[in-house]
């Protein structure tokens, strides 16, 4: 497990990348959900996923929802 780096809604290091892409594709694999889609991954984090899904043959990323305004 990777130390904890971002706090609140985002990625705190609790739950491997690994472990919670194969849960998600378990939903898609029965029906419950079409796609796949993620907030406010940073693109380091959304690459990495991205790889484990090609390599393990899973339900890859469609959707990465930031919370940024511009302006």
């Amino acid at each position: 497990m990777r130390p904890a780096t971002r706090t609140g809604c985002r990625v705190t290091g609790c739950f491997p990348l690994e472990e919670t892409l194969r849960a998600l594709d378990d939903l898609v694999t029965k029906g419950k959900v079409r796609h796949i889609g993620v907030c406010n991954l940073s693109a380091g984090d959304l690459k990495r996923g991205q790889g484990i899904t090609a390599r393990t043959h899973r339900t890859r990323v469609v959707s990465n929802q930031v919370d940024r305004v511009v302006g």
